[in-house]
């Protein structure tokens, strides 16, 4: 199901019933900053290793993908260049695998009751209903700072 429609669903399922059955709906939005530049390759080949099982053939095979990056940029005094040492290639073949490879373990997040998150990419989505508004900014509140810690565990902002 793409994060479109299971955002569709959720709301559909908030509204179902009467008025009075029917719940509060919130959506929170979640924009990353420079997120595939700044994956920690540590946090990277921990997932692959210890959540995904993958072989060390192909923990190598990822290592020399990412080993001797540079980037090279422009500058007043002439081209410069400076090694990298984070983040996954925005485009590449292996870019957004490597992306979700670290990023599935938001989507784990121990919520509460009838909050959900969902993401495509690089966009995180927080569905949450509520019975009434008081409870949906408590319960806003507290995916807001689970999403958070996660990423300033992650070196995420």
């Amino acid at each position: 199901m793409g994060a479109m429609a299971e955002i569709s669903r959720e709301v559909s399922r908030a509204w179902s019933g009467n008025h009075r059955s029917g719940k509060v709906v919130v959506l929170i939005t979640f924009e990353f900053k420079n997120d595939f530049n700044t994956v920690r390759w540590t946090d990277l080949f921990d997932a692959l290793q210890k959540k995904f099982k993958v072989p060390s053939n192909l923990l190598r095979v990822i290592s020399d993908y990412l080993s001797n990056r540079h980037l090279l940029y422009e500058t007043t005094e002439g081209i410069k260049q400076k090694k990298v040492s984070a983040g996954v290639a925005q485009g590449a073949v292996l870019g957004t695998d490597l992306w979700n490879v670290v990023y599935d373990d938001v989507l784990r997040l121990n919520l509460l009751v009838d909050c959900k998150l969902i993401f495509f990419a690089d966009d995180l989505v927080a569905t949450i209903l509520a019975r009434n508004k008081k409870e949906a900014r408590i319960k806003a509140t507290i995916v807001s700072v689970n999403v958070e810690n996660w990423l300033s565990d992650h070196g995420l902002k």
